[in-house]
C-alpha cells in the first residue's frame, strides 16, 4: 500500500517559519517540525508563543501508551 510521499525535514524552512516568538500561527507539519521549534525556543521564556504552541502540539500527539 502506497501512502503520500515523507517529506525531508527542512530545518533552514522551519527557522524561517517559526523565527517571531510573538508569532502563535505555527502550522507545524510534523513530529520533528514540532520537536525542531520545541527545541529551539526552550529557553525563551514563558512568552514565547511558539514554544507555547510547539508544546501543545507535541503533548496532544504524544502517544498516551509511550509514558506506561
Amino acid at each position: 500500500m502506497r501512502g503520500r510521499p515523507q517529506r525531508r525535514p527542512d530545518p533552514d524552512l522551519w527557522t524561517r517559519r517559526h523565527s517571531e516568538c510573538a508569532s502563535s500561527d505555527a502550522g507545524f507539519t510534523s513530529m520533528g517540525e514540532a520537536m525542531f521549534v520545541h527545541t529551539a525556543h526552550g529557553g525563551h521564556g514563558p512568552k514565547c508563543l511558539q514554544f507555547l504552541s510547539a508544546a501543545a502540539y507535541l503533548d496532544g500527539r504524544a502517544d498516551p501508551d509511550e509514558y506506561v
